[in-house]
């Protein structure tokens, strides 16, 4: 089986956003990655916090019947 058939979920149910964090999980506990390094990328926090807000509104904009 390989990595991109439990990426793209499938018939495992296996969501991509729980594989990212399943291998983020995997790069701390095995101290690949230091939590202190992860903070380190304020970009990359600052680019997720833009698109939870976006993805967020939008869907709301949709469950409300603004955009289909």
């Amino acid at each position: 089986m390989s990595l991109r058939f439990l990426v793209c979920g499938g018939a495992l149910d296996f969501w991509r956003v729980s594989a990212a964090i399943l291998g983020l999980s995997v790069l701390l506990v095995t101290g690949v990655v230091t939590w202190k390094e992860c903070l380190a990328e304020g970009v990359a926090w600052d680019t997720l916090t833009w698109f939870a807000a976006l993805i967020a509104m939008a869907g709301y904009l949709n469950k409300y019947g603004l955009i289909s």
